[in-house]
């Protein structure tokens, strides 16, 4: 970039002026600065674009928060492919009963740590309430063996670009969305964490005998 410059340098001035004809170092420091001044604000821009312009999923409005909170609202519809079988899910197929969407990656540290008490419960629920993993931009090898790390048993789709989380503002991970049996309206959502005794209790808040 400095190459393209073009060099500007004060003139001398004639007799009696008082400027004087910089130095070569001056010269050289002054190429310098003018080449940064450049330079910088184009980086500057780069790097904003790159690490700030991609993946900014919508968040909540109370996306600060970690923990559970009540929610009546619409929820997006979707069809994602299955991430162990062939085929693809659609949200509408899982109407008939409440369903649990919970979002996680395996790279995802605290995912690691929530998805044993997932597990679990979802075991322990049956029939009743239906769950599904949204594996988020991940990679399958990786994911599969996830699952099979933490048993995981319930249906998994792949959102590899991220797209239903965008739709649902998925601030980070892990988040669990809880909709109800229309699969229309979400009822709550969960930021953070869940664990054994807190999922159990929202869903017996949410679904009482239901789940």
């Amino acid at each position: 970039m400095a190459a393209r410059l073009q060099r500007h340098y004060p003139r001398r001035a004639g007799k009696g002026g008082g400027m004087k004809l910089l130095s070569a170092r001056q010269r050289r420091w002054l190429l310098v600065a003018v080449s940064l001044a450049v330079v910088l604000p184009l980086v500057y821009v780069i790097l904003s674009g790159a690490l700030g312009g991609a993946k900014t999923p919508q968040s909540y409005p109370d996306a600060e928060q970690y923990g559970f909170t009540s929610e009546n609202a619409p929820a997006p519809q979707f069809q994602l492919p299955l991430l162990d079988q062939h085929g693809d899910l659609q949200l509408s197929s899982l109407k008939g009963r409440p369903i649990v969407l919970n979002f996680w990656a395996s790279y995802c540290d605290i995912c690691r740590q929530e998805s044993p008490a997932i597990a679990k419960v979802a075991d322990a629920a049956g029939s009743k309430v239906r769950f599904l993993g949204v594996d988020t931009e991940d990679e399958q090898g990786a994911a599969l063996k996830f699952m099979s790390r933490y048993g995981i048993t319930y249906q998994v789709v792949s959102d590899v670009n991220g797209v239903v989380a965008a739709k649902y503002g998925v601030p980070g991970l892990p988040v669990t969305v809880f909709i109800s049996a229309t699969g229309k309206r979400i009822l709550g959502i969960n930021i953070g964490a869940l664990t054994v005794s807190s999922l159990t209790s929202i869903l017996h808040r949410l679904y009482g005998a239901a789940a």
